[in-house]
This record gives C-alpha cells, structure tokens and sequence, in this order.
C-alpha cells in the first residue's frame, strides 16, 4: 500500500493467469505514480489492471477536471485524468485495462499505448439508475427527470477468457437486488 492505503496493489490468479491490480487514489499526485511504476517494475510482464475513480466521463473521454477538481486547489500533489494516462499508463505496456467511476453512467474507449498496444477503459457507476424507487411508487422528478438514484445494487461483472486466442473479456451489468443482469431486467431507463 502507500500512504497508509491511499493506494495499494494486489497480485490474483485466474484462469491460469497472474495479474496486478493497482488500485489508484483519485487524481493520484506524482508520488502515488512513481510509486504505481516501482511497483510494476517490481513485478514485469504481469499483465495490470487499474482502478481509479475519477477518470472517464461518460461520453467516453478522459476530463481535465470535473466538478471535484483537485488540481484546482493542490496542483502540486494531484494530476488530471489526462496527466494519469501521460505520465503512468500510456508509458506502462504492462497495463491493459483502467476501471473507473464517479461519473454517473457507463462508457468504454479502448486507445494505444505508447507501445502500440490496447489499453481498455471502462467507466460502470450506476448510482442514479433507481429502479428500486421506480418499482415502489417513487415518482419520477430526480437528475435529469429520471428516478432519485438509489442504486439498486448494480455491479460490472467481467469474464476473462483467456483460453481464447487472443484472450477476451465478456462484460455484464448484475443486480444483486433484482438477481438478474440488465439485459434481463425490464426497468426505468436500463441499459448494459
């Protein structure tokens, strides 16, 4: 971890594969970078995951600053979105996928690295769905004239296939609520 958790990194097996997971503070500053690059040094050639929080919007592109902007008040300790990509995962060929939230709503863009090779972004932050509220009576009139958000347990589930050539990940969206996927479940608004 680093600074006491702000950050830390984690090492899984699955489908016969070791990965790295880092998982980054948001808007990380440049020490929290240099210590996300030691500790993919320490362990090269495992393929890594990142999370961070804010980072993607959900018109799909990385934002200067959004309306929690840190760089605005602590330049010195914080980097934006684009930042982020420059100076960790466009110079990291080991990072293959970035997981994002705090913007409400889904978006995906896949970029290269400046090794050439994909790195897969995918924001999944389903705070405002409020299905469960839809389903009680609750009227209508919350962001966007939508329902009040009140989650309804909604999750990303990923699948690696990595027996396939090239590897590949399927992609759904759970509710441990409604215990179906959004394709299955018929509510306000849903989509996968």
């Amino acid at each position: 971890a680093f600074k006491g958790g702000t950050s830390s990194a984690q090492i899984f097996k699955a489908g016969g594969y070791r990965f790295l997971h880092i998982a980054l503070e948001m808007q990380a500053g440049d020490p929290a970078l240099e210590w996300a690059r030691g500790v993919i040094a320490e362990y090269p050639g495992l393929p890594t995951i990142l999370s961070t929080h804010d980072y993607l919007s959900p018109r799909g592109t990385r934002l200067a600053g959004g309306f929690l902007d840190f760089t605005l008040v602590d330049e010195q300790n914080h980097n934006t979105p684009q930042q982020i990509f420059e100076k960790l995962i466009s110079i990291s060929d080991q990072i293959f996928l970035v997981l994002c939230g705090h913007y409400h709503g889904q978006a995906f863009i896949q970029e290269a690295n400046s090794g050439g090779n994909a790195v897969y972004t995918m924001l999944a932050d389903y705070q405002d769905r409020g299905q469960v509220g839809v389903d009680a009576g609750q009227p209508l009139g919350g962001l966007a004239g939508g329902p009040v958000g009140l989650g309804d347990g909604w999750l990303r589930l990923l699948a690696f296939d990595t027996a396939r050539d090239p590897p590949a990940i399927s992609v759904r969206t759970y509710s441990t609520y409604y215990g179906e996927t959004s394709r299955e479940h018929v509510g306000y608004g849903q989509k996968d």
